[in-house]
């Protein structure tokens, strides 16, 4: 997907969770988080680093040799894949040339359970470069059917494709590769394939049942209860501290069916004095057009402890959009205490050929800069001052909790950019927070914009005209607090760019 605010943003520290896989080649032990707000990652290594992180991966293939993505515009032309250490995978030679026409189609021998199909194009520390190809994916089974379909992984923090699924069986499937501006109603001008000097894109395919991925966790029926959870720890990588995420999965045996997935928070994850250790929990969307094939909805999402309070909820028992998917995002956690995941399964999704399966991502990590001044900054005459996370002169990141009458106030300083935007995400990411709402305030105290999130819309804001202010307050509120969830968290980001 093509979005200059997306990727001057890119997501703005929301949307950050990673799926971490072994891979090919041996643990290194390095490790990472992968950005603000980001899960817990680690990455391997061998005779060539990918650099993607994704709603997956991180990991490493060796290079293969020969030139693939020419003269494989077909099902019937179909170039098979080369494989390394149970890793299909097409090297980084592969182009998609020219990008306004040219699909590639490649075939795999797959195997039956979760799969990761990841994309590699874009450059290190560039997750949205325009000067590189942005990929979609299908993924069609061995009579050729659409199964499955990514444009950018959930959640979107690159464009390069990632398809999380439960492949049904063993066998042969076929991946197309091509060029978001060359699928219909793209929109794309001409300025855009001017802007492409490198067409080169890479593919590598982890499956559970070749030992490929880092801590896939299959549900075991029963565990319909607190007392009978599926274990779900994080895995811990070779570095003390530093977690692979977990990818747990099942199938809902009706609209009603309940799940349950039980961790324990680790409490030896690094955090800055005053930060807080944070939670990303991320459901694949449903169907085949636009999702990972699941013929079901996933209903309604909950993080308890074992307590039963319900730290975190997301209701999306009567979601009907395949586009979009259940997320937990930026929830707090306590080191050292036990958690449930709650699952319950929604409606039926007619666009899905595959099992009513269900797929989460699940990482921690610090979260971002977490409000320090909560007293002080209920007074817009005392707001807190927020800085640029290290390397960057152009966002500010925010964690913050809304209590019972509760007001937050932050100074954020003007930079040399034209435009602004800002998001956050309190109900969307299961904060019992209602009717989050943000306004930008000029030295006068005037408000110059406003945004408000609610259960189907992301507070996300975009082209706000400074209007000539060296400082901009911003005035954080809630409607109210939902009665069964204790989460009062929220998460926001702000960005000065320039509009493209």
């Amino acid at each position: 997907m093509k979005s200059n605010i997306l990727a001057g943003l890119s997501v703005l520290g929301l949307s950050v969770a990673a799926f971490v896989a072994v891979g090919c080649g041996d643990d290194s032990g390095a490790g990472g988080s992968g950005g603000s707000g980001g899960s817990t990652t680690s990455t391997t290594t061998s005779s060539k680093a990918t650099g993607v992180t994704g709603a997956t991966v991180t990991s490493t293939v060796s290079t293969g040799t020969g030139m693939m993505g020419d003269g494989n515009d077909t099902f019937a032309e179909a170039d098979p894949m080369e494989e390394s250490m149970g890793v299909p995978f097409v090297a980084d030679s592969a182009e998609l040339n020219p990008p306004d026409t040219d699909v590639d189609f490649y075939t795999f021998n797959g195997l039956a359970g979760v799969a990761s199909i990841v994309a590699y194009s874009k450059p290190d520390g560039d997750p949205f470069a325009s000067t590189d190809p942005d990929i979609v994916f299908e993924l069609y089974d061995s009579g050729m059917n659409l199964i499955a379909t990514n444009d950018d992984p959930y959640p979107r923090d690159t464009q390069d494709s990632n398809i999380i699924t439960v492949l049904p069986e063993d066998g042969t499937y076929y991946l197309k590769v091509s060029e978001f501006c060359a699928t219909p109603n793209a929109g794309c001008d001409a300025a855009y394939y001017d802007g492409l000097d490198d067409l080169t894109y890479g593919v590598e395919i982890y499956m559970e049942a070749a030992g490929a991925l880092a801590n896939p966790i299959q549900e075991a029926e029963p565990n319909d209860t607190v007392a009978n959870a599926t274990p779900a720890n994080l895995l811990e990588t070779t570095t003390a501290g530093q977690y692979f995420a977990t990818l747990a999965y099942g199938e809902f045996g009706s609209m009603t069916d309940t799940e349950y997935f039980s961790f324990t928070a680790p409490n030896n994850v690094p955090i800055t004095l005053g930060g807080r250790l944070t939670t990303n929990i991320v459901f694949q969307p449903p169907g085949k057009t636009a999702g990972s094939g699941s013929a079901r909805f996933t209903g309604v999402v909950r993080l308890e402890d074992t307590m039963g309070n319900i730290v975190a909820l997301q209701d999306w028992s009567t979601e009907t959009d395949a586009t979009d998917y259940a997320e937990i995002t930026a929830a707090p956690l306590e080191p050292g205490v036990n958690y449930v995941v709650r699952v319950t399964g929604g409606p039926n999704e007619a666009d899905g050929p595959l099992a009513p399966f269900f797929v989460y991502s699940h990482g921690v990590s610090e979260g971002n800069p977490l409000e320090t001044a909560d007293v002080t900054n209920n007074l817009p005459a005392t707001p807190e001052v927020l800085v640029h996370p290290s390397g960057d002169t152009d966002s500010y990141f925010v964690d913050g909790n809304l209590g019972a009458g509760d007001t937050d106030h932050y100074q954020i300083a003007v930079e040399g950019q034209p435009m602004f935007a800002y998001t956050c995400i309190a109900q969307r990411g299961g904060s019992g927070i209602r009717g989050l709402t943000v306004d930008i305030l000029d030295a006068g105290g005037d408000v110059i914009s406003t945004g408000t999130e609610d259960a189907t819309t992301q507070l996300f804001v975009f082209d706000v005209d400074p209007m000539g202010e060296t400082n901009l307050t911003v005035r954080i509120t809630k409607t109210s607090q939902d009665a069964l969830v204790t989460g009062d968290y929220y998460r926001c980001g702000f960005n000065f760019y320039t509009p493209q």
